[in-house]
C-alpha cells in the first residue's frame, strides 16, 4: 500500500476506535440480548453481532473476516464466558457463524440500537431554542420499480406514471445533529 492510501486511511481507523468508544458510553449493548433472544452458551448474540455490525460498517473497507478478529482482540468481554469454545480460547475467527446470526439478527433489535444511539446523544447535549429542542425535517421522494408489491404499498408519482413513489423524511435534532 502506497503512504498516500496508508495515511488517507488512518483516520478512518481512528475515527471508527472513537465511534466504538463513543457506542460503549452511550448504550449497553447487553440490553439487546433480551430484545433478539437466543440460546444460552450462543457465541454470537444480538449484542455481539450489533457491536461487530457496527465495527465492520465503520471500518474502512472491513471485512466479515477482520471484523470477527476484532471482536476476538478488542471485545471479548460480550463474548460468553460460560461457552467452552469461549472459555478455552478455542473461538475460531472463521465468518460462518458470524454469518448466520447476522441474518438471524431479529430488526428489533437493530432498530432499539438506533434509537438507543439517537436519545443518548440527544440528551448529552443542551436545548437548543429557550430549553426546548429544535428539530428540522427534510424529504424527498425515490421511485421505485413497478412491481405489484410496491404499487401496493406506496401511491404512483403524481404525473401519472406507472412508478410508485416512497417518501423518506428524517428529522434532525439541531443540537446533537442526531438524525432520527
Amino acid at each position: 500500500m502506497k503512504d498516500s492510501q496508508t495515511k488517507s486511511i488512518a483516520p478512518r481507523v481512528n475515527d471508527c476506535d472513537r465511534v466504538l468508544r463513543l457506542l460503549d458510553e452511550l448504550v449497553d449493548l447487553e440490553e439487546a440480548d433480551s430484545i433478539s433472544l437466543s440460546g444460552e452458551n450462543t457465541v454470537y448474540k444480538a449484542s455481539v453481532v450489533l457491536w461487530t455490525l457496527v465495527c465492520q460498517r465503520m471500518s474502512c473497507d472491513t471485512t466479515m473476516e477482520t471484523a470477527v478478529k476484532l471482536l476476538l482482540k478488542h471485545k471479548p468481554s460480550l463474548l460468553p464466558a460460560n461457552n467452552k469454545r469461549v472459555s478455552g480460547n478455542r473461538l475460531s475467527n472463521s465468518t460462518g457463524a458470524y454469518s448466520k446470526a447476522r441474518s438471524r439478527l431479529n430488526v428489533q433489535a437493530a432498530k432499539w440500537l438506533a434509537q438507543s444511539v439517537s436519545n443518548s446523544l440527544i440528551e448529552s447535549s443542551l436545548a437548543t431554542f429557550e430549553n426546548q429542542r429544535v428539530f428540522t425535517l427534510d424529504g424527498t421522494g425515490i421511485l421505485l420499480p413497478p412491481e405489484p408489491e410496491f404499487r401496493r404499498l406506496y401511491p404512483p408519482a403524481s404525473d401519472n406514471s406507472a412508478s410508485p413513489v416512497a417518501l423518506l423524511v428524517v428529522a434532525h435534532e439541531l443540537s446533537s445533529a442526531t438524525a432520527l
